[in-house]
């Protein structure tokens, strides 16, 4: 992973070296630079110490929780008039979907024997 790391880095620091000498580049940047460079700040310090990889584990944990949550409240607010609202044809679409993604799944845990 820090391989990565390393290399958005170095395409961050690039972008801020070109700042003057690519057209538009500035206000682009402006928007863009901030949340991407706490993201690349962030992934490094959680990849680089043991206390990083600690907190990573528990906010995996979290957003693991917080998306079934999440889940939970889109599967609660479908009723039989939304379904009828949206129609046969998405609703076949989402199952199909959901049984390829877990039989997908099935399939990678026991040909890989669990791990």
């Amino acid at each position: 992973m820090n391989k990565y790391i390393y290399v958005v880095l170095v395409v961050v620091l690039s972008a801020f070296l070109l700042l003057d000498y690519v057209p538009g580049l500035h206000d682009f940047s402006s928007w863009v630079t901030p949340p991407v460079a706490l993201f690349v700040g962030l992934a490094y310090l959680l990849d680089a110490t043991e206390t990083g990889r600690a907190i990573g584990v528990g906010i995996n944990g979290l957003a693991r929780k917080s998306l079934t949550v999440t889940l939970f409240f889109i599967g609660a607010s479908l009723s039989r008039d939304v379904l009828k609202a949206v129609g046969v044809k998405p609703l076949i679409q989402g199952v199909l979907l959901w049984l390829a993604i877990s039989l997908g799944s099935l399939a990678f845990i026991y040909g890989t024997n669990g791990i």
